[in-house]
């Protein structure tokens, strides 16, 4: 029969390989229009995790989707080779600690040692891809690969010639550590932001002059100033005033102490024991000097207050210390007025040699030493510790600082309006909400800082000679031709690429590169360029983008800008961002955190197909999702387990047929008309026809959870409803009255119903197909090969609401079962059943509320001999004592739990046969038996089995049901497996046929 998961995996995979599956894929999709989905790149330099999965199995489903619907599905890989991500860990394999230590291992073998940790790492994440069973890429793009890097090349040729590639200095969120500048949107990745604690100080800056024509207790007053970083008090440049804001200068009570703030901030700042000695306006205190805190360590003894609109009084003291070299509005502000601002800092994040107290020290290091030296000078007016967020490097992890840095920028910000309209092009899922980074970005809020200070990566194209004349080559041809050298066949990375000049066409002096490399993100965004070729005039349009919640945007965004800039669209008509993936804790999953799941183990546990559902369908795009064993089980036993329960009934039942010389013919049990099949058949089939329909529009919608909610509905309608209601009709077999109808249903449910989740659960599907083979005359033999089930027909809600009602009434039959102690399989003499207002679609219903079929399918899913239905009539609550009564949103279910023996004992007989077609499913026996055997010391048991003998043989498909020992010189079941089920006291044997 059905293989569990792991062994099924290696089984269909073994299939798909011997039988050359996706060559005979690839013929069959030869000449369709073509559809493409671009899958989200992992990284370079890192293990495949868990959070990996979401993305390929999302994209695979789509893949598999528009395959079935004759389409040229086609799937575009990137390997992002380049950048932080890998060459961070390849320093950690080597123990080194940063460019100083690459620079002395030597930059030619560390660009190769990332080149060997890549390919190393391409080979795990293929082998990701072949256990979920993905169809394999049609390309893999590697960012590394000199094609590849052409085709970037052009791009920031481009971007280069429209004017829209700059470089000059401006305030960047800095590693020191990496000691290169990043990009405001590498901000935003999963991580970056981390709990710091810190001190904000309230600190005094002393006057040493002021204007003239100023208020006279302006003299001698201390300007108290917050500040939140102590060790940016040594790159102090200026205090900046707002000139229309209002100032008071605050005395204590008996003393002669006198200090400045902002008006707005008197309270928060001061408190209670001060009073206002004058007032005046920030233009009455700019021109005003003051001492430098750290006088005699930081430079200039004294420097002015300034005015600028750019202060705000909302929040500190309503004075700010300006240090331009570590703010971008500090540095408007001093610029306005023609200041600069020292940077002690070197590009290690380290304070320069020769540097009083601090030197030596990385700025976080410093940062209480120099409070503490502000403290014993007596300059600290107020402290408060603190803990907020911080950032740090998406890679290593160090903390971050912002700071003046010379970098290339793509001026993004020039193109917000072209920009927009191409994000406008695109269907997201979910929406680009105002609190998403994402939505910033897609305005042009930010520019985007491409450049990297760092040796593996596409190179920056640019030439420059002394004079700064520049060249930008758009390609290695382009290069040979300006280098009079033929340069086609070098690979274009430090330092070899490095060692090329060419002589300046305006200076005739000699050109060099300049140093920096390109950020990995723009790398990622040329993939639509590459994959379009040399001689495309324009990129490659995709139909779908997949991106993973570890990229937080970026891809999106750089793809959407990269195309906006290039070609004046995105390269993309619709984008999926899958959630974030949590560990037990709640936390996101990533290297950094250290809490990264392998994939592979959680596959072999619970099976591609589970695993798959749960990244896939498991929840809507970008909601959260926690990864576990229980959830994963929940799956495999649920949507799952109903649908290779119904497998297994129609094998099993086709194969007892078979096996009694019931031959039949599946096309002519297929032709069986609906209108004539029974209610519970009819009703199955309108569920599905509303199935693939919903189905279908929730994947054309890209919402793929609402798809698996529908399915996994209408899985544990065939497993919970509809396989218990027809089990004898399938097991007499086809030829019984009934059983060609069940039989006729049930194939074609598993026919749609294999369709339909192929897409997501590859491998059992084609192992139920491959199974289903015989009876689907010409059919492929791979359900991968089939088409999509077609919608047949509109759904009949009144068939709908027939099936809702009986549903729902006989889950109130059951809580009132429960609340009794009452068993399912036990008959009962009667029901009564009262229901709420009409609905629409059920105005033709009888008088009584349900017509006959219907009230006669309620009365067998309730077990009930008698039913009484009943439309606005009030509660059953009022039944008469002895009764069990269950209620919901207006309807009510009472049952008469006073039975006599001649239920009883057929409740007793009904149980065993529960017990029984348990049991012969457990053990693969479906299909083969002849008789049931039984032993039991119950009196009551005994007897009831004898006396429904042929009730208990003919729902179970036997020739009989007789107890061991037998008296009838039957042979007795000693060579047979026994089987018991405690609970009912019953020990019995399955005897197959001869």
């Amino acid at each position: 029969m059905i293989r569990q998961a792991g062994g099924l995996d290696d089984q269909v995979l073994a299939r798909w390989a011997a039988t050359g599956l996706l060559a005979r894929r690839d013929r069959a999709a030869a000449g369709r229009p073509p559809w493409i989905c671009y899958e989200s790149p992992p990284l370079g330099g890192g293990l495949p995790g868990v959070q990996h999965i979401a993305g390929r199995a999302l994209a695979d489903l789509y893949l598999r989707y528009r395959a079935m619907q004759g389409f040229l599905a086609t799937r575009r890989t990137l390997l992002s080779c380049h950048g932080l991500p890998v060459e961070v860990a390849v320093e950690s394999e080597l123990g080194l600690a940063g460019l100083t230590d690459i620079d002395g291992y030597g930059p030619q073998r560390f660009t190769a040692r990332c080149r060997e940790s890549v390919l190393r790492h391409a080979e795990m994440f293929a082998e990701l891809d072949g256990r979920l069973g993905c169809w394999p890429p049609a390309t893999v793009a590697r960012t590394m690969d000199a094609e590849y890097i052409d085709a970037v090349w052009r791009s920031v040729s481009e971007i280069y010639q429209a004017g829209l590639l700059v470089r000059d200095e401006r305030i960047v969120p800095y590693c020191p550590r990496c000691q290169t500048p990043l990009s405001a949107q590498e901000l935003g990745q999963p991580g970056v932001h981390r709990p710091a604690a810190g001190s904000d100080l309230v600190v005094r800056f002393r006057l040493t002059s002021v204007p003239d024509g100023a208020h006279p207790r302006l003299h001698g007053a201390d300007l108290l100033v917050a500040v939140t970083a102590p060790w940016t008090v040594m790159a102090n440049a200026a205090i900046a005033v707002h000139p229309h804001e209002t100032y008071v200068i605050a005395r204590r009570a008996g003393h002669e102490e006198r200090v400045v703030v902002a008006d707005a901030r008197l309270p928060a700042v001061l408190g209670e024991d001060w009073h206002v000695a004058a007032r005046l306006t920030g233009a009455d205190l700019a021109g005003a000097r003051y001492a430098a805190p750290l006088s005699g360590l930081a430079g200039q003894a004294d420097r002015e207050v300034i005015a600028s609109y750019l202060v705000s009084v909302r929040h500190g003291t309503g004075l700010q210390h300006l240090a331009p070299a570590y703010s971008a509005q500090d540095r408007e502000s001093a610029q306005a007025h023609g200041l600069g601002g020292p940077d002690p800092l070197g590009p290690d994040g380290r304070f320069a040699a020769g540097t009083p107290v601090v030197a030596g020290m990385s700025f976080a290091q410093a940062d209480k030493v120099l409070a503490n030296l502000l403290a014993d000078r007596g300059l600290v007016f107020s402290s408060q510790s603190f803990e907020r967020t911080r950032p740090h490097c998406w890679r290593c992890g160090a903390p971050l600082i912002f700071r003046a840095w010379p970098a290339w920028h793509i001026r993004v910000s020039a193109i917000g309006s072209r920009l927009g309209a191409a994000a406008g092009q695109v269907s997201w899922h979910p929406p680009v909400s105002a609190d998403d980074r994402l939505h910033g970005w897609l305005r042009g809020e930010a520019d985007w800082a491409v450049s990297r200070t760092r040796h593996w990566g596409t190179p920056m194209p640019i030439w420059e000679c002394a004079c700064g004349h520049q060249l930008c080559a758009g390609s290695l041809g382009e290069l040979s031709e300006l280098a009079g050298q033929d340069l086609t066949g070098l690979d274009p990375h430090r330092p070899r690429i490095d060692e090329v000049t060419i002589r300046c066409p305006r200076c005739d002096q000699q050109a060099r590169r300049v140093p920096e490399v390109l950020d990995v993100w723009f790398d990622a965004a040329v993939l639509p360029r590459a994959a379009a070729g040399p001689d495309a005039g324009a990129p490659e349009v995709a139909d779908l983008v997949v991106e993973t919640a570890d990229h937080a945007g970026a891809w999106c965004f750089a793809l959407t800008a990269a195309g906006a800039l290039t070609a004046g669209r995105a390269p993309f008509a619709a984008a999926i961002r899958t959630g974030q993936v949590l560990d037990h804790r709640g936390r996101p999953m990533s290297r950094q955190a250290g809490n990264l799941a392998e994939p592979l183990p959680l596959i072999d546990r619970h099976g591609a197909d589970a695993v798959r559902w749960f990244f896939a369908l498991g929840a809507a795009p970008g909601t959260p999702r926690t990864v576990s064993d229980a959830a994963l089980a929940e799956i495999t036993g649920g949507v799952l387990a109903g649908y290779r329960e119904a497998a297994r009934v129609f094998i099993a039942s086709a194969g007892a047929a078979q096996a009694r010389g019931q031959a039949w013919d599946p096309r002519t049990v297929r032709d069986v008309p609906e209108a004539e099949r029974p209610l519970p058949d009819r009703w199955l089939l309108n569920a599905l026809t509303g199935v693939v329909a919903d189905v279908t529009r929730a994947l054309d919608d890209f919402e793929p959870a609402a798809a698996g909610q529908r399915i996994a509905g209408f899985t544990g309608l065939l497993a919970r409803w509809y396989l218990p209601r027809s089990a004898a009709r399938l097991w007499r077999g086809p030829g019984t009255a009934g059983g060609a109808a069940a039989f006729a249903t049930l194939l074609q449910c598993l026919d749609i119903l294999t369709r339909a989740l192929a897409p997501v659960a590859p491998f059992l599907t084609d192992q139920v197909w491959s199974l289903l083979g015989r009876w689907l005359a010409g059919e492929p033999d791979s359900v991968h090969l089939a088409s999509w089930p077609a919608t047949q027909g509109i759904e009949d809600e009144l068939q709908s609401v027939q099936l809702s009602q009986v549903l729902r009434l006989a889950e109130l039959g059951s809580a009132a079962r429960l609340a009794a102690g009452l068993p399912a399989a036990q008959p009962l003499p009667r029901a009564q059943a009262r229901l709420r207002t009409a609905d629409a679609a059920a105005d033709g219903a009888e008088a009584g509320g349900l017509d006959a079929d219907v009230r006669a399918e309620l009365a067998a899913a309730l077990n009930v001999r008698t039913l009484e239905v009943q439309r606005n009539a009030g509660s059953c609550g009022d039944a008469p004592s002895g009764w069990a009564v269950a209620e919901k949103d207006g309807d009510s279910i009472a049952l008469d739990i006073a039975y006599g023996a001649d239920l009883a004992g057929e409740g007793l007989a009904r149980a065993v046969i529960a017990a029984v077609a348990r049991e012969r499913g457990v053990a693969d026996l479906d299909g083969e038996l002849a008789a049931l055997w039984w032993h039991t010391e119950r009196p009551d048991l005994a007897l009831a089995l004898s006396e429904h003998a042929d009730l208990v043989a003919a729902e179970l498909a036997m020739v009989q049901c007789s107890p061991w020992p037998a008296t009838d010189g039957l042979q007795q079941p000693t060579a047979l497996a026994e089987h018991a089920d405690p609970g009912l006291g019953l020990r019995f044997w399955l005897a197959p046929l001869p």
